[in-house]
Order: C-alpha cells, then sequence, then structure tokens
C-alpha cells in the first residue's frame, strides 16, 4: 500500500467563495504484494471498512499510515528481505519494485505475480518458504529446550529443599533409647 496527498475540490466551500476551494485528502493505493490489481481509496473511508470488517492486519495498517504521516518508512509485517541474507541486491529491488516487502511476502506470493520478479523468482519463492519452515522449526525446538531448562531447575530447587527438610529432621531427631536386653543367663536363673 502507498499513502498520498491529493487536493480534491471543497465544493460546499468554493460555492460559499465563490471561488474554487480545495481540501486535502489522504488516499492509499491498495495492492497485494506482486499483484496487478489497484484500488485507491480515500484512508479514512478504508480503515472505517477494515475496522467495520475486524480485519486481522488493521493494526498494522494503521501503523503504516501512521508512519507515513510522520514521514517515515512503513513498518514491515514479518522478516524484511533488506535483512534476509539469501536475497541479492537486484533481488531486493525487484521485490520492492513489486510492492513485496518481508520474506513471509515473498514465500506467499502468487504464481502470477512470480513473473514481475524475473528470472529465479521460483526458486527466490522457495528459498523463502525453507527459510522460515526452519525458522519454525528451530523456534520450536528452542521453546522445547527453555521449558526443559525451567523444569530441571524447578525439580533441582524441590530436591534442595528435601535435603533441608530431611537433614533439619535428622538433627532434630533424638535418638531412640533402648532399654537394655535381658540377658539369657540371667533370665535362666530367675526360671529355676
Amino acid at each position: 500500500m502507498v499513502f498520498s496527498a491529493q487536493a480534491v475540490e471543497d465544493r460546499t466551500a468554493s460555492i460559499e467563495a465563490g471561488h474554487y476551494v480545495a481540501k486535502e485528502i489522504h488516499m492509499a493505493k491498495i495492492t497485494p504484494p506482486g499483484g496487478h490489481l489497484v484500488v485507491e481509496r480515500p484512508v479514512a473511508d478504508w480503515l472505517a471498512a477494515l475496522r467495520s470488517q475486524c480485519d486481522p492486519n488493521l493494526e498494522h495498517y494503521e501503523n503504516a499510515y501512521a508512519a507515513w504521516r510522520n514521514n517515515q518508512d512503513a513498518p514491515v509485517q514479518g522478516t524484511p528481505l533488506k535483512e534476509w541474507p539469501p536475497i541479492g541486491v537486484a533481488q531486493l529491488e525487484a521485490c520492492r519494485q513489486a510492492d513485496i516487502h518481508s520474506v513471509e511476502d515473498l514465500a506467499n506470493i502468487s504464481d502470477g505475480a512470480l513473473v514481475k520478479l524475473g528470472m529465479g523468482a521460483m526458486a527466490l519463492k522457495r528459498k523463502a518458504q525453507t527459510w522460515l519452515e526452519s525458522a519454525a522449526t528451530t523456534g520450536r525446538a528452542t521453546e522445547e529446550a527453555l521449558a526443559l531448562k525451567t523444569r530441571i531447575k524447578e525439580l533441582e530447587q524441590q530436591i534442595a529443599k528435601q535435603k533441608q527438610t530431611i537433614e533439619s529432621l535428622q538433627t532434630s531427631a533424638k535418638p531412640a533409647t533402648r532399654r537394655p536386653r535381658a540377658r539369657k543367663a540371667a533370665s535362666a536363673k530367675t526360671q529355676e
């Protein structure tokens, strides 16, 4: 998506003033990554429509619009292509021209839109898909390892507490006093 400011006639103000009066309206050009279809709508109307549809990407679009208003680059949803090591400078520029800004966009691009990227586009798409799959697998393994380390620490703490409890019980317990046993010889004499 690309935002722009356009001057549009304010008809009511023009009639009242007796001459042309313009007002500034912010427009959004919405294009799917790599797509050909371009829809241009006023930003306020577009965002209102997304709110009514409960669009899951609404927050991203609002952040991108806010960044544009502040003369900043729009935040990228996913891993930015410019930070992805396997992509070359020429491929990065081709992706930018096709409105593809993240590895996730590249991995999910339609085959028809790959034509805009030129030679090697299919291999680049497969590379992006493979990279995302391996990142997800590595992430899962890392999370499992962290969970296991946390569980081990909990168990070690539990064992340490049990050791302290056992030691305190051993020191506080009095040794059992035993009655002396009667000797066999003495008990035999008493029976006679």
